[in-house]
């Protein structure tokens, strides 16, 4: 169980640290506003982890089981859908942003990245 425990740290550190870079790339109200939304959801979720935790260290593992098939997939799946919104926000904003640009600006940008 510590072993799992330890993983589980290991990746929310990696996961905080990602979500602390992408605050300072926010660029638009919509994303700001679906970022907003799955933080919440994603704090909902860490509770209902550590209830998961201590029911399984308990020796509840029907109930632990129930948690997770229950409530922490729902708020997982709320969770997803606000990162979905997040991305498409980005994935808009870029595809807008290149047809903006001159094809032959956009060919000497990527060249200038690549060297």
């Amino acid at each position: 169980m510590q072993r799992a425990q330890d993983a589980i740290n290991a990746d929310l550190t990696k996961l905080q640290q990602r979500m602390k870079r992408y605050e300072g790339l926010i660029s638009v109200p919509e994303e700001r506003e679906a970022y907003g939304k799955f933080k919440e959801k994603l704090s909902s979720y860490m509770l209902l982890h550590d209830k998961l935790v201590a029911l399984s260290l308990a020796g509840n593992k029907d109930e632990a089981a129930d948690l997770l098939t229950s409530d922490m997939r729902m708020v997982y799946d709320e969770m997803d859908t606000q990162a979905d919104k997040f991305r498409d926000v980005n994935v808009s904003g870029r595809c807008h942003v290149v047809r903006l640009i001159p094809d032959k600006a956009f060919a000497d940008e990527l060249t200038q990245l690549r060297r």
